[in-house]
C-alpha cells in the first residue's frame, strides 16, 4: 500500500496535504503572506514562505463562517501559523481612506467570471484585533472596486498582475482586509489577509514592523520552526544567554509566562518593552503537587473528512536520544473521528501501563486537572520528572487520499473553420493530480460521434501539456470537447465543454433564432426580436438587444430597432439605457439617467452611483 507520512503539529487540526497548486496572492497593499515571502513577517511557517500563492479553499467557506479562527491562513493546511492574531503580531502597511489600488499576482491565472470575482472585506471599526479572526468581525459587504488595470472585461483569465481600485472607508488604526479571488473554472477560491494601519504618521505604503519601527529591512530567517511541533516539556525559565529561534516558545520570567513572536537574540529580556519580541501570555502557576502528569507534550486532532480507510497513526517517544515507535491504529472502513480518537487514547494508556511504567497518560485535562477521555482530541502528558524529551504523533495517509484533478487553460467557446472545414484548437492542460495521470481529449459532433480522440497523454503532478488539436472536414455546428484524467485509485476527473465551430465566410444574414434571456451568446451570434435582427459583439447573457444602445453588446444588422430613436441609429447621439440600476453591469459607452442627469460609463462598472463614481461622467447630448 502506498502511504504518505504526515507530521501532526501540536494543537493543530490535520488537513489533507497537497502540492503547491499555484495560483495567486495579493502583493499591494502587501498581504500577510506576501510579507512572509519577503522575509518581513516572521514565524510564518515554511509553506507561507515558499508557497504564498497556494491559499486555496472551497467556495463560500469565508462567507458562511466555516473559516472562523483560521481566516489568516485561509483554513489551509501548512498555513496554521498565519492564523495567529494580535495587534502586535504582524507587520502592517500604511493606507489612507479613499481610492486605493489593490494588486493580485498570479503563478497560473484561472478563468475569472468578472471583476466582482475579486472581493475585499474590511474589519469593522470596533473589531477586536487580539482574538482569532472571524467572519462577523468583517463588514457584510465588500469594498466598492472598479477601474481594472490593465483593463479586464471578465470571462477570461485576468492579467498578470491584475490591479483594481477600491474605496477604503473612514477608519483609524489597525484594520484587516480579507481579499478573496473566486475563480470561475473550479469550485474554489483564494484568500489573503492584509494587515493595514490607517495613520498619518507615515507615508502610504510604508511597512510598519510589529515593534513599531517603520524600517522594512526584514531579515531572511523563515521562522519555520520544527517539523513536528512537539513540546519539550512546558515553559522553561528564561535564559539570557540563549537565543529563541522558534516563534511561540514559552518562557517563565519574574512569575509570568511570555512567548516570542519572532527570533529572539540572547539578552533580550521579556517584558522590557511594550512592542518587543516577547508577548505576555499569562501568569505562571507553579505545578500542582497533586498533579501526577503536569507536563503536556503534544495534542492530536483531525477533521472528520480526513479520516479514511487505510490511514495509520504512530506514536513516537524519544528518550536519551533514542526514539521508539508504537503502532496505535490502522483505520478500518467506516471509522469515525470520535472512534479514532477513542482507540488512540485507549492504546496509548495501554502502552504506558505495559511498557512505559505509567509515565505518560492520554486524554484531556478537565477543570479539576483530571485527565479524562475526549472524543475530539487526545493530548499526552508525562510525569514531572520528564523522562521523555519528545512525544509526537505521525499520521500516514493511505492511498484513499489520492487526488485527481486538471486545470484547463485557454479553451474557448467558439472556433473558426477554414475553407476545408479544418479547426485548430490550442490550449493548455495542467495536472493537479497527486501522481502521474493519463489524460484524454475527445471532440464529439452533435450526434455523439468522436471526430477526434487522443489518449496517449501522461502528466506528472503540476506538469503542463500544450494541446494542439487539428481536425479536417468538419461542418459548422455545436460540438462537445471532453477532457479527462484517469488515475488509479481515484475517481475519473472529466469536463465536458460545449463549443461552437463556425464558418467565418458563411452568409450571416439569417438570424440564429429568437432572443432568450438566460442563454449565453458569443461574438457573431444573431437573434430576432420583434422582427429586428441583432448580432452579438462579445460574450453576453441576459442583455436585452432592444436596450443595448449604440455602444452595447448588440448591433442591429437587419431592420429598424424600435427601442432606439433615429439619432442613435445614425450615430448622432447615444441611446439611453434607462434609469441607473445598482444591480446592472454597465460597460464603456453605456448611458443612463440618475436623479435627472444623464451619464455615460467610462469603463466596466456595477453598483457605483453615477454622481459619486469616477466610472461615470456627465453627458448632455441627449
Amino acid at each position: 500500500m502506498k502511504l504518505k507520512k504526515i507530521t501532526i503539529l501540536t494543537g493543530l487540526a490535520l488537513l489533507a496535504t497537497s502540492q503547491a497548486y499555484s495560483h495567486g496572492w495579493v502583493t499591494a497593499p502587501a498581504s500577510r503572506v506576501d510579507l512572509c515571502d519577503r522575509g518581513i513577517n516572521k514565524g510564518c511557517g515554511n509553506r507561507a514562505i515558499y508557497e504564498p500563492q497556494s491559499m486555496e479553499y472551497g467556495d463560500g467557506r469565508f462567507q458562511n463562517g466555516k473559516m472562523d479562527g483560521e481566516i489568516g491562513g485561509s483554513g489551509v493546511s501548512g498555513y496554521e501559523l498565519m492564523n495567529e492574531q494580535s495587534s502586535s503580531r504582524w507587520a502592517k502597511v500604511v493606507v489612507r481612506s479613499g481610492p486605493t489600488k489593490f494588486t493580485w499576482k498570479f503563478t497560473a491565472p484561472h478563468f475569472t467570471t468578472d471583476l466582482s470575482s475579486f472581493r475585499f472585506y474590511i474589519t469593522k471599526q470596533n473589531w477586536n484585533p487580539n482574538e482569532p479572526l472571524k467572519r462577523d468581525e468583517f463588514e457584510t459587504q465588500p469594498l466598492n472596486c472598479y477601474n481594472p488595470e490593465p483593463y479586464f472585461a471578465g470571462k477570461s483569465q485576468p492579467n498578470n498582475p491584475q490591479s483594481l481600485t477600491c474605496d477604503l472607508p473612514d477608519r483609524s488604526g489597525y484594520q484587516v482586509i480579507f481579499a478573496e479571488w473566486d475563480v470561475g473554472d473550479t469550485s474554489a477560491s483564494f484568500g489573503n489577509v492584509i494587515d493595514v494601519d490607517f495613520t498619518n504618521e507615515h507615508p502610504a505604503g510604508t511597512v510598519i514592523l510589529p515593534d513599531g519601527d517603520a524600517d522594512n529591512g526584514g531579515g531572511t530567517d523563515n521562522g519555520g520552526g520544527t517539523d513536528n511541533g512537539g513540546s519539550t516539556g512546558g515553559p522553561q525559565e528564561y535564559d539570557p544567554n540563549s537565543s529563541y529561534p522558534d516563534p511561540g516558545t514559552e518562557v517563565i520570567y519574574e512569575g509570568k509566562i511570555y512567548a516570542n513572536k519572532w527570533w529572539v537574540q540572547p539578552g533580550v529580556v521579556p517584558g522590557a518593552t511594550q512592542w518587543g519580541p516577547w508577548e505576555y501570555i499569562r501568569d505562571h502557576e507553579p505545578t500542582n503537587p497533586s498533579d501526577k502528569f503536569p507536563v503536556e507534550m503534544n495534542t492530536f486532532t483531525i477533521n472528520e473528512e480526513n479520516v479514511r480507510e487505510g490511514d495509520r497513526v504512530i506514536l513516537q517517544v524519544s528518550k536519551d536520544g533514542v526514539m521508539k515507535e508504537y503502532e496505535l491504529v490502522t483505520v478500518p472502513r467506516g471509522m469515525t473521528r470520535n472512534q479514532l480518537i477513542k482507540q488512540m487514547t485507549d492504546k496509548i494508556n495501554q502502552i504506558s501501563s505495559q511498557e512505559l511504567n505509567d509515565s505518560i497518560i492520554a486524554g484531556v485535562k478537565n477543570n479539576n486537572g483530571e485527565v479524562v477521555p475526549n472524543d475530539e482530541m487526545v493530548s499526552i502528558y508525562q510525569v514531572s520528572a520528564k523522562p521523555y524529551s519528545d512525544i509526537s504523533f505521525q499520521y500516514y495517509q493511505g492511498n484513499n487520499h489520492v487526488k485527481n484533478e486538471l486545470h484547463l487553460m485557454d479553451f474557448k467557446d467558439q472556433y473558426d473553420l477554414d475553407l476545408n472545414g479544418t479547426v485548430n484548437i490550442t490550449a493548455k492542460i495542467m495536472s493537479h493530480a497527486s501522481d502521474k495521470a493519463n489524460i484524454f481529449v475527445t471532440l464529439q459532433d452533435s450526434n455523439g460521434k468522436a471526430v477526434y480522440d487522443k489518449r496517449d497523454i501522461q502528466l506528472s503532478p503540476m506538469e503542463t501539456y500544450s494541446l494542439s488539436l487539428t481536425v479536417n472536414n468538419l461542418q459548422p455546428g455545436e460540438y462537445d470537447l471532453i477532457v479527462g484524467s484517469i488515475l488509479q485509485g481515484a475517481p475519473t476527473w472529466q469536463k465536458d465543454m460545449k463549443i461552437k465551430l463556425v464558418d467565418p465566410n458563411q452568409d450571416g444574414d439569417e438570424a440564429t433564432g429568437n432572443w432568450v434571456s438566460n442563454k449565453v451568446y458569443t461574438k457573431g451570434d444573431r437573434v430576432d426580436v420583434n422582427g429586428v435582427t441583432y448580432e452579438a459583439q462579445w460574450w453576453t447573457k441576459g442583455s436585452n438587444p432592444t436596450q443595448s444602445g449604440k455602444w452595447g453588446v448588440w448591433r442591429v444588422v437587419n431592420g429598424q430597432d424600435q427601442g432606439s430613436d433615429d439619432s442613435s441609429q445614425n450615430g448622432d447621439n447615444p441611446t439611453v439605457l434607462g434609469v441607473w440600476d445598482s444591480n446592472t453591469v454597465y460597460t464603456k459607452g453605456d448611458q443612463v439617467t440618475y436623479k435627472g442627469q444623464a451619464y455615460i460609463a467610462k469603463w466596466w462598472t456595477r453598483g457605483n452611483k453615477p454622481s459619486k463614481s469616477r466610472a461615470w461622467e456627465k453627458y448632455n447630448k441627449f
